[in-house]
């Protein structure tokens, strides 16, 4: 049973790992993201390089990580075994881990999320939305969006004592996304320097 959960963990965590931006530029376009724009392999940065479709593409797939991780993974689980965590939230942050080796976590994280919490993450998209509309930065907007969820989620763990580990793995994973790959769009912000978006087709 614990080398099935194994297994699936790391399953989620390469399925995480892969670099959809960095596979589409050098299957496609013949080229590598990770040395144009932010380096980053994200949907931003091909968005900005690539284009509108390419980056809507890396977007989508990137979510749909996150959804399947939670949806599909933990029905491969055939002898469960009692733990702290719910599996979907386990799996999902296996998958969030490992896309941290080369993206930022948003786009999946927004996947588990959505998938886990629905209607606290459709409310921080709209802020997300909102910032984005008004400011064209896309770092920014995801960092008021991520503040935002995480204050819904403490406030429902504090109000209505919404499951201990739900709203610690979610924070936590929100709280990793800004301090260790936001704080190079946080100084470029403060800076003037960071690049707007522009959604070219």
């Amino acid at each position: 049973m614990i080398v099935e959960l194994l297994l699936l963990i790391c399953i989620s965590y390469l399925i995480g790992a892969i670099p959809t931006g960095y596979l589409i530029g050098k299957i496609f376009y013949k080229r590598d993201i990770r040395e144009e724009g932010s380096g980053n392999v994200g949907s931003t940065n091909m968005y900005r390089i690539f284009g509108f479709v390419p980056g809507l593409i890396t977007q989508l797939f990137d979510i749909g990580k996150g959804i399947f991780v939670v949806l599909v993974i933990p029905l491969f689980m055939v002898n469960p075994i009692e733990l702290s965590i719910s599996y979907p939230l386990l799996f999902g942050t296996s998958a969030f881990l490992g896309n941290m080796r080369h993206g930022k976590g948003v786009n999946i994280s927004f996947g588990v999320f959505m998938c886990l919490f629905p209607i606290e993450t459709i409310f921080s998209l709209l802020f997300f939305l909102l910032c984005l509309f008004m400011t064209k930065y896309v770092s920014l907007s995801s960092m008021v969006s991520m503040v935002v969820f995480t204050i819904i989620m403490a406030t429902e763990y504090i109000l209505y004592g919404k499951p201990i580990d739900l709203t610690l793995i979610s924070i936590f994973i929100i709280l990793f996304t800004m301090l260790d790959k936001h704080s190079d769009n946080v100084k470029r912000l403060l800076e003037q320097k960071e690049p707007k978006i522009n959604f070219k087709i």
